[in-house]
């Protein structure tokens, strides 16, 4: 199906959207559907509107400018550089839906260096325009470097495609809705309200997180010889910040679990050290752990998600009141025939379970706030919570776990979880320190590191020394493809990023197993697995860093990486 850009995007949001990067970068920058209609502007230099859009001639030769960005569908993302017929500088960057061209974003009316005043001076006079005024603007246009240029191109570019995106699906929704109420059926919830509610709700759990993050840096700002005791609280909120954007990519069917050996007494602990610092100071947390908790093999990530909602839910069940948090681990086994049931009314399945059981003396809870408490978007609380408790249900039932729940006004509140252990599983002392021991692990080669976020490139590269690796470093697909071919015979793998100005990571990658089959590739990206998949096969990656991670998160990544190369050589 044909699309106008024009269809698909909130032009009035994106307008406001546009208005707000050009107040914090001063770049101009364009909305245009593929014909060249101007669709959105902001912050377009007076040289433009006020003389080169005002003359019939130089408004024929702009109008041309407009055009001249035109793409072969699965080609370069960007256009590079591009110098207007008047004298300024533009860059541009596709909108594709379907493998159409449906449109272009574009920065420009801008310098990379200071101008030729001689030349703006004779085209003054060869139009006509007052050349004292003409001058006066074109001394106001601002000199930007092509990699600014590149990184603001990228995130323009991502922001209007997403939106494009999302206007397809709201299409594609409202035809099965038109089909559904001529065919006689409806659905329950009308979608678009659904949207507006997991809008809501994620943009105001990630203010808060923002707001926690801000809040901290500021106070380390205040006294830097106490910004080590912030630092707690800035982790757990960017974990919170990881956690929701994985929600987001689950419930969007863009990422599966990645299971592993979970030992929960470690990861409890952790979570419970975090999380203190951030709760309210009257909610006190309590530990027991029963002996040899065993593994439990699970998708870590999304067990630390469960902790933290459980106990965050506690600490703000409490409210300002003093309470309790009681945090327990157990190992109970259920035989068969036995008549324990969760919290559907479904007996639990015989077998061996890690059970954590939560316990607040909080305000408790009456019948129709348990009947509803996992249902997406319901809140006792201020609109739009997000996913929350929802999130928790679903990693549960995915892991072929249970969950209990007892509560009572007045009398608070217990959550059980029971995650399933296989038979054979590692249990005691014995696990803790298989754990703990690969902290010291440490390696050589050079890697190639390609991330156009400086202050991401930076962050990681220090990780990489700390591990022993030497790191080149490249901002693009482009660059990082020159700088393997002039450094092949000492690159031992490279680790890029995806969503990239000039040359992205999907075509980097395609472009190195070109030139080397066996060049191991470790994929670092926002993206879900699931999605990345869809465009490279999973047994083509050496590795899948999904960002945010820890440095002990790299470091196993990076150990596994190596140690399969090590098996296949041998």
């Amino acid at each position: 199906m044909a699309y106008l850009l024009k269809e698909l995007i909130d032009v009035p949001q994106l307008q406001l959207l546009l208005d707000s990067l050009y107040e914090i970068n001063g770049m101009s920058s364009s909305v245009l559907e593929a014909d060249g209609t101007i669709l959105l502007s902001s912050g377009w230099q007076d040289v433009c509107t006020e003389f080169h859009r005002g003359h019939p001639d130089s408004e024929k030769k702009c109008i041309e400018s407009d055009q001249h960005f035109e793409i072969t569908p699965g080609g370069d993302s960007s256009h590079g550089v591009y110098r207007c017929p008047m004298g300024l500088v533009d860059s541009a960057a596709p909108i594709i839906i379907d493998g159409a061209l449906i449109g272009n974003v574009i920065i420009g009316q801008l310098f990379l260096q200071s101008p030729d005043e001689a030349y703006f001076a004779d085209q003054a006079r060869q139009y006509g325009f007052d050349e004292r005024a003409y001058m006066e603007a074109v001394r106001k246009v601002p000199i930007f470097t092509k990699e600014t240029v590149y990184k603001n191109l990228g995130f323009l570019r991502n922001l209007v495609q997403m939106e494009a995106d999302h206007g397809v699906q709201r299409k594609q929704l409202h035809a099965v809705e038109e089909s559904l109420t001529e065919s006689g059926d409806s659905l329950q919830v009308p979608a678009d309200q659904s949207l507006k509610v997991f809008a809501a709700g994620v943009a105001h759990d990630l203010n808060n997180i923002l707001a926690i993050i801000f809040g901290y840096c500021s106070l380390a700002e205040m006294d830097y010889e106490t910004a080590e005791n912030h630092i707690p609280g800035i982790e757990i909120a960017a974990e919170r910040a990881a956690e929701l954007c994985r929600q987001m990519l689950v419930y969007a069917g863009k990422t599966k679990l990645v299971q592993s050996q979970v030992h929960m007494e470690t990861l409890v602990n952790e979570m419970v050290k975090m999380l203190k610092s951030t709760i309210n100071l009257n909610a006190v947390i309590s530990l027991d752990f029963s002996q040899d908790i065993p593994f439990v093999t699970a998708d870590a990530s999304q067990i630390r998600q469960i902790v933290m909602n459980l106990i965050i839910n506690a600490s703000e069940a409490i409210g300002e009141e003093q309470g309790d948090i009681s945090v327990s681990l157990t190992n109970p086994i259920f035989l068969p025939g036995h008549s324990d049931k969760d919290y559907l009314g479904k007996t639990i399945p015989a077998g061996v379970y890690v059970c954590l059981e939560v316990t607040d003396t909080g305000c408790g809870m009456n019948d129709e706030t348990k009947r509803r408490i996992f249902e997406p978007f319901f809140t006792t609380k201020s609109t739009g919570r997000g996913l929350g408790m929802a999130a928790t249900l679903g990693i549960i039932t995915a892991h072929g776990g249970a969950l209990q729940l007892v509560s009572q006004p007045g009398q608070g509140t217990t959550f059980k979880i029971y995650l399933p252990v296989q038979v054979g599983s590692v249990v005691g002392e014995e696990s803790y320190h298989h754990v703990t021991s690969k902290a010291s692990w440490k390696a050589t080669g050079t890697i190639l590191l390609v991330e156009d976020e400086a202050q991401i490139t930076l962050i990681v590269k220090t990780m990489l020394k700390a591990l022993g690796f030497t790191v080149i470093e490249a901002s693009n697909g482009k660059e990082a493809l020159e700088l393997y071919h002039k450094n092949a015979d000492v690159i031992s793998f490279v680790m890029t990023d995806l969503s990239m100005p000039v040359m992205d990571g999907y075509e980097l990658f395609d472009a190195l197993k070109a030139l080397n089959p066996k060049l191991p590739i470790v994929i670092s990206s926002g993206y879900g697995e699931k999605l990345v998949t869809t465009r490279i096969a999973r047994e083509d990656i050496a590795g899948l860093a999904c960002k945010p991670y820890s440095f002990a998160q790299l470091r196993e990544i990076l150990k596994g990486v190596i140690e399969h190369l090590a098996a296949t050589d041998a």
